[in-house]
């Protein structure tokens, strides 16, 4: 709940965009899950969507692991033309920016500027010792290198006087940054970035929802205009639309089966969780589309977003239920909550 004496942040005055969180995961074949990745980018370009997000992830044991997304994105760029393309998050303490900034503006040249370039401080330490890394400095080592990103696509001088090439300024104010604490948001905001919020709330018995309104205000009072951007609020959720609201669920507890079986191979000393704990535990919103709408409608966060970012993971649906909950998201769920398709009457999509 609001802390007693502060304003309640208030929403954003156009309402939000809608966009989607593609995690290219399960079993099998690297390739046919980037190939299925594509196929939803296209899906949902078509549905209307504004956005579509791909995470970083090294090393990991399941097909679909995009340690590249801008490689990804710039696959999905030329599929689209109209979709924005989100990197959710790249860790940049384990890159170097110039590079990052090199292949994000060549990106954005290439697809007449459609994209948004999330970044954060990483959270896995295994990543870090393999690319050589400090994993205890990531958040100076971020700061830091936050900067020289900045500079390198504004064309400031390198050091030896060079220039990025091609220079990409306008990207500097469609930067993001992903957080899960009080302290990260008030970061985010002192260094002029859009925020990212997470689908759920680790380590609190708040739902996410409520506990992210401290992040919002941090966020908010601590914004600074740098590299001309604006505050930006994204709000992640796991969403998954059915026919009804007892095919939804069963088709997430399928889904979610694959999941933890990994994380119990991962960690075999892990406590087991049952499929329908963690439906509870992530906030999931599941149901038909009236309830859908109902349950995001009733999410305070949500409410204050510029951009909502809808997922299905930790489910691992198949590409063409996913598909079809997308489509049921924005034909039904979005008008609902003041969304749009761009070119409509009245659209908020921008």
């Amino acid at each position: 709940m609001p802390t007693p004496g502060t304003p309640t942040p208030t929403a954003p005055e156009s309402g939000p965009r809608l966009g989607f969180f593609a995690r290219l995961e399960g079993e099998g074949d690297a390739a046919a899950a980037y190939a299925d990745g594509l196929r939803i980018f296209e899906a949902a370009e078509e549905f209307g969507y504004a956005t579509g997000w791909v995470a970083q992830h090294h090393f990991g044991s399941h097909r679909g692991s995009v340690p590249a997304p801008l490689v990804f994105l710039a696959a999905a760029g030329q599929r689209t033309s109209r979709l924005r393309l989100g990197t959710a998050v790249i860790t940049l303490p384990t890159e170097s920016p110039v590079r990052v900034a090199e292949d994000a503006a060549v990106l954005d040249a290439l697809t007449g500027g459609r994209v948004e370039l999330g970044v954060g401080s990483g959270s896995e330490p295994e990543t870090f010792e393999a690319l050589g890394a400090d994993f205890a400095a990531r958040r100076e080592e971020f700061a830091e290198r936050l900067g020289e990103l900045r500079s390198a696509l504004a064309g400031e001088p390198l050091p030896g006087g060079a220039v990025l090439s091609p220079p990409r300024p306008e990207l500097t104010g469609r930067l993001w940054q992903a957080a899960m604490s009080v302290s990260g948001a008030r970061r985010a905001g002192a260094q002029g970035t859009g925020l990212l919020l997470a689908r759920n709330a680790p380590d609190s018995d708040r739902p996410p929802g409520e506990r992210q309104l401290d992040l919002v205000r941090a966020y908010r009072e601590a914004w600074r205009p740098l590299g001309g951007g604006t505050p930006r609020i994204g709000v992640s959720r796991t969403v998954h639309v059915s026919s009804d609201t007892a095919t939804a669920r069963a088709e997430l507890l399928d889904g979610l089966r694959p999941y933890l079986r990994q994380r119990r191979a991962e960690d075999p000393a892990a406590e087991e969780i049952r499929p329908e704990r963690v439906l509870v535990q992530d906030g999931v919103v599941y149901g038909d589309a009236e309830r859908v709408a109902e349950l995001l409608a009733a999410d305070p966060t949500v409410g204050l977003a510029d951009e909502l970012l809808v997922q299905a993971f930790p489910a691992r649906l198949a590409p063409d239920r996913l598909i079809e909950s997308l489509r049921l998201l924005a034909t039904e769920v979005a008008p609902a909550l003041g969304w749009r398709r761009p070119g409509t009457a009245g659209a908020t999509t921008r």
